[in-house]
């Protein structure tokens, strides 16, 4: 099970794929991850966990506020998450509930952190 424990294993996604100093992610892969190249990932027709799916990261854009983000993250069993937002912030969600409604909780932080510039 999943807990605060293996929390550090998504540093060296945060870093473009390095890890104290050293480069232990393929740094495109990582881009690719966050959509920050020109591939787009595979579209999953919008269904229920996310719009598009790169490297076992899911994604979906979230009206949040004055602008739409897009939200990237790892969904694992019993609905865990692990959100990246633009802003920086990293949200950890760790149930057992199957609740894939994450768009409330990613709404309540960027109120405290906007990714919107």
């Amino acid at each position: 099970m999943t807990g605060i424990n293996e929390i550090n294993g998504v540093l060296p996604f945060v870093n473009g794929g390095k890890y104290q100093g050293r480069q232990i992610l393929l740094r495109k892969g990582v881009q690719e991850i966050f959509g920050q190249t020109d591939w787009p990932g595979f579209s999953t027709g919008n269904d229920y966990r996310g719009q598009n799916y790169r490297h076992s990261f899911w994604s979906k854009d979230l009206k949040s506020g004055r602008c739409t983000i897009t939200a990237t993250y790892m969904l694992g069993f019993g609905e865990n998450y692990v959100v990246f937002l633009p802003s920086g912030a990293i949200l950890f969600r760790f149930l057992d509930e199957h609740d894939l409604n994450i768009d409330l909780f990613i709404r309540r932080v960027e109120q405290l952190e906007s990714s919107c510039r």
